[in-house]
């Protein structure tokens, strides 16, 4: 092999380690880009919580929306805003691709036990129209809702026992019952 087949040859293995590279690095800076937006959205949600009282966040507590003083009732409501807020800038992150689905399965999980909150329906159906902008958004919402409504209502009643009737004839245990008849 002469001198320039050996640089032309050596030039391409390093476009080819080069490429192979930028590929590996170009992966783990997305890797941390999302290990990033999951990170601060956990912090998010943590605070937006936290401004909740605690009944709010209780399901079956007995805490309304419409049980409580005005000024409680708009402090409540700005931070259920926000929580709706971040829950459609997540719906955009998952539309666009900017979070993997794993990321998004848990934060879906996590949207459908906020919407077992006690004022959680109360608060999105005085703040949905503020998002008329995002019907897509609207629809989602009203969906996690209706899902989380059908997937922790409460189950029938037990039906209400019999009361055995005696019949007549052999009973079970009574060999002329057991032989089948020709």
């Amino acid at each position: 092999m002469t001198t320039e087949q050996w640089i032309a040859a050596s030039s391409g293995a390093a476009v080819v380690v080069s490429a192979i590279a930028i590929i590996v690095s170009m992966t783990h800076v997305r890797d941390q880009f999302r290990t990033q937006i999951f990170l601060v959205y956990t912090e998010r949600y943590a605070k937006t919580m936290g401004r909740l009282p605690f009944l709010a966040r209780h399901p079956g507590s007995s805490y309304r929306l419409s049980d409580i003083p005005a000024g409680e009732r708009v402090e409540v409501l700005a931070a259920f805003r926000d929580y709706f807020n971040m829950c459609a800038e997540e719906m955009w992150l998952k539309s666009t691709g900017r979070i993997d689905s794993g990321t998004w399965k848990v934060w879906h999980a996590g949207m459908k036990e906020v919407a077992r909150f006690p004022s959680f329906t109360e608060a999105w159906h005085e703040l949905a129209e503020e998002y008329h902008y995002f019907t897509k958004f609207r629809n989602f919402m009203d969906a996690v809702i209706a899902d989380v409504a059908v997937d922790h209502a409460a189950p029938p009643p037990p039906a209400a026992a019999a009361t055995p009737v005696p019949m007549p004839g052999p009973k079970y245990g009574d060999k002329a019952s057991e032989t089948p008849s020709k």
